[in-house]
């Protein structure tokens, strides 16, 4: 027998063997219900064989149950112990209906955070299920919860990714947030009509197998982020008493199709429904005195300002009349969106306003705006034209971020703050640059600048060749940070100044032709050494020009690396004449 043959089958043994190791385990495991009545609190380990503890999967626990009891279910259900150790145990199935919580002790346990989990004495309270009793149990999959139960700590079963179903007993009166959190096989969930209110946030975040929720008639409140990434939420029926739907409460739902916001609802916080791209059926009750809908767009209720859109808006949208104000963010991801037209009386276009609209082409801007805020227009990509009215006074740096694909971009003339040249926006005078938009692959920087703002040049991902002019001081941080395909930068300066932080990107290879006699000026001052820096004769901008009034005739020409080149090509160009001179050259 060769050697390959003997491994394959030496494999094969082995594999075979792990097979009837593991059906042996699974084999010797308890599926029948365990029954156990605890008639003493903190006797619960006691009264289960030690040979059984970790092979039961189905238990029933009546009696009393003290903070040491609960600790031992926490092992039986491969929790880590007080002492950190991961147990072993296999219990899926516990049903504690009949069990009451006894308080007085503490129930140790370790929360997860980042990899280093924190020791935490929660304290055990008479029908109460302390913070953090089943947090990251990797083997429960159902459990029924103890009818005399009255309260739920936060985060008590936190991270149970097994968890399917879960019963809450009526007259439960006090849930604290993130108590399923994580839980990502939970399916469905009714809470009891006797709980009111969830105090604490987060209770079903990323519960993505979630896809029904039953909310007690009578609940007035519950925090933020409730149901925060639960991307199978389908639908959810919000209570007639409901007050508050605060920040985030529904951020990420993807699969959400219709929401009614009842006539109790007072408060709708930021991003409530950020993310809820699937809507497709949204209605304010007509009773509700603070907030209305037009479609699937959320407005107060006197339609004056614009809370945000859900779902997706096809083709072209008009901002109604009456609008003078519209929330950050209220049409982000609108990815379906042509184009969009603002009021008149509209005086800002707030932060992230149309951040990942990829599809829209036009904006139509009001004569009354006076503000742009930052990332307006974030990854507006397919962004091809806009007009900035004369009223506008502030523009924030990186209000066009992403918009690589705009052609016609333009300035009112009797606009006494900006101006613009091709896609790049200018202060009026044109002494520095505040953003250029578009596609560039060649830009020189017009005379009058002496100043490039911080991330300018931040989309232009595919520039390569730059010209800086002899009047340039100020290069601001990450001005051309993304510019990575910079080849060759031409810098007429002659007492340069120091570059702000990463103001250009390490572009190997790259090459800063800097005035001759000056080398020395630039290599002073580190930042400028990223790039690989040689001297060129200012005086002969092209190509024209070094041969003007000189009888020399051209007889050969070469790229900085000796190269020999038919014809002129962009960048520095050595040429020799027949007079026996050579001239470094720019072609532009």
């Amino acid at each position: 027998m060769n050697k390959s043959v003997f491994t394959r089958h030496l494999l094969s043994f082995m594999l075979l063997l792990l097979c009837s190791l593991t059906a042996q385990a699974a084999d010797n495991l308890i599926t029948e219900q365990v029954v156990v009545n605890v008639k003493s609190a903190g006797t619960l380990s006691s009264l289960i064989k030690k040979a059984d503890r970790t092979r039961i999967t189905n238990l029933k626990v009546t009696g009393k149950l003290n903070s040491q009891d609960l600790e031992w279910l926490r092992r039986m259900a491969c929790c880590h112990d007080s002492q950190n150790n991961k147990e072993t145990g296999n219990l899926q199935h516990l049903d504690l209906l009949d069990a009451k919580i006894i308080g007085g002790g503490d129930v140790v346990v370790y929360v997860p955070r980042h990899n280093a989990p924190s020791k935490l004495k929660a304290e055990l309270k008479d029908d109460t299920f302390c913070s953090y009793l089943f947090t990251e149990s990797k083997t429960l999959k159902s459990i029924i919860l103890p009818k005399t139960l009255k309260s739920i700590e936060s985060s008590v079963f936190s991270c149970c990714d097994s968890l399917t179903s879960v019963v809450l007993p009526e007259g439960l009166t006090h849930m604290e947030g993130g108590v399923f959190a994580g839980c990502t096989s939970l399916t469905s969930v009714t809470l009891p009509s006797t709980l009111k209110k969830i105090d604490g946030t987060s209770t079903f975040m990323n519960c993505t197998s979630l896809t029904s929720v039953s909310l007690p008639e009578d609940m007035v409140y519950f925090y933020g982020y409730t149901f925060e990434g639960c991307t199978s939420l389908k639908s959810i029926t919000l209570p007639k008493k409901l007050d508050c739907i605060l920040e985030y409460t529904f951020a990420g739902c993807v699969s959400l199709t219709s929401l009614y916001i009842p006539a109790s609802v007072s408060e709708i916080g930021r991003d409530a429904f950020d993310g809820c791209s699937g809507i497709t059926s949204f209605h304010v009750d007509e009773a509700n005195q603070n907030y209305s809908s037009e479609g699937t767009v959320l407005f107060n209720k006197d339609k004056t300002r614009l809370i945000c859109a859900l779902g997706q808006i096809e083709g072209d949208y008009k901002v109604p009349a009456t609008v003078r104000d519209i929330n950050e963010w209220a049409f982000r991801d609108q990815s379906r969106v042509l184009s969009v037209s603002l009021p008149e009386g509209l005086t800002q276009v707030q932060m992230y306003l149309f951040d990942g609209c990829t599809s829209l082409q036009s904006v139509s801007l009001p004569k009354s705006l006076k503000s742009i805020q930052y990332a307006a227009f974030k990854d507006c990509s397919s962004l091809a034209s806009l007009s900035i009215p004369a009223a506008t006074e502030n523009i924030a740096e990186g209000a066009f971020e992403g918009c690589t694909g705009v052609t016609s971009f333009h300035v009112d003339e009797a606009n006494p703050n900006y101006s613009t040249e091709g896609t790049v926006l200018f202060n009026k005078n044109k002494n520095k640059i505040i953003y250029a938009l578009g596609h560039i692959e060649d830009y020189k920087v017009p005379a009058s600048v002496d100043t490039i703002g911080a991330s300018s040049f931040q989309d232009q991902s595919d520039l390569i060749y730059l010209t800086l002019p002899e009047g340039l001081k100020i290069i601001k941080e990450a001005a051309f940070g993304n510019s990575r395909k910079i080849k060759y930068v031409y810098a007429y300066m002659r007492e340069p100044e120091p570059l702000e932080s990463f103001s250009f990107a390490k572009v190997p290879g790259a090459v800063l032709y800097v005035p001759q006699g000056c080398t020395e000026n630039y290599i002073y001052y580190s930042s400028w050494r990223i790039f690989d820096i040689e001297e060129f004769d200012v005086t002969g901008t092209d190509v024209k020009s070094a041969v003007a009034g000189d009888d020399a005739k051209e007889v050969a020409r070469y790229t900085v690396n000796g190269q020999r080149i038919k014809s002129p090509t962009k960048g520095i160009n050595i040429v020799k004449y027949d007079d026996g001179t050579v001239k470094r050259v720019v072609v532009k």
